[in-house]
């Protein structure tokens, strides 16, 4: 398996990848698995300010790279040149990423089929699959600060769907920890406040629900410009009623 949430390693050993640089090149060649890219391309993504033997440090790098993966990782190829540009193919069961991505969307979907079972394996798996911020060990390639600041808000996802999972087994206080955590982050998120604020009027905890829809319609309006959605007015109104 490729690694790249967390520290970059490689193979059923879980071997490091050597280096800033070919850390780098095999993060950069993943995000874009199985799809060709060319060698101005992966230039533009490697190197701020590229020297004048760009080209022959770059090939040095994918000639490492072939040698690290016949080394540690058979499952994983990487075919082309600096001519005709460079693709990396690995199956995707072998790629940390998209499992990550397909157990919390897996586990959403059981939730709302109140297959609660796996939906709190599904969340175990997303959870087991983070060892942290994604690339560890990669320069500031562009495309993986993107790429990073996305896996970051599915990581909050990911804590969403546990604590949706405890709240539905009725496990209120575990649930309500970690939904108020993630309001903390992101006190505008409806996707967070709505169940926070059902779970807290499950408990018995009213005026908590009430104050956190005054904050989230506080910072809709300030940060987004925007009003709450009818589902949170809902809710409120019947708080108050």
């Amino acid at each position: 398996m490729l690694r790249l949430i967390g520290p970059v390693l490689c193979g059923e050993t879980a071997t490091p990848v050597p280096g800033a640089g070919l850390t780098t090149l095999v993060s950069v060649l993943a995000v874009q698995n199985n799809r060709r890219v060319s060698a101005d391309w992966l230039i533009s993504q490697m190197w701020e300010n590229p020297p004048r033997c760009v080209r022959s440090s770059l090939s040095h790098q994918v000639a490492r790279l072939r040698r690290y993966f016949g080394e540690y990782d058979d499952a994983v190829t990487l075919s082309g040149g600096l001519r005709t540009g460079l693709e990396l193919a690995c199956d995707e069961h072998s790629l940390d990423t998209v499992c990550f991505e397909r157990a919390i969307d897996l586990g959403f979907i059981y939730l709302a089929r109140r297959e609660l079972g796996r939906a709190q394996q599904s969340a175990v798996e997303a959870r087991r699959l983070w060892r942290g911020d994604p690339f560890g060990g990669a320069g500031p390639a562009p495309v993986l600060i993107q790429e990073g600041e996305h896996l970051k808000q599915r990581w909050h996802e990911a804590c969403l769907l546990s604590a949706q999972v405890d709240a539905a087994h009725g496990r209120y206080v575990q649930a309500i920890r970690a939904l108020k955590h993630l309001h903390l982050v992101a006190p505008w998120s409806e996707s967070v406040a709505v169940p926070l604020v059902e779970v807290l009027t499950s408990a018995g905890r009213r005026d908590e629900a009430l104050e956190v829809c005054r904050l989230t319609r506080t910072k809709l309006r300030r940060v987004l410009d925007g009003e709450p959605s009818s589902r949170l007015s809902v809710l409120e109104t019947q708080l108050l009623a």
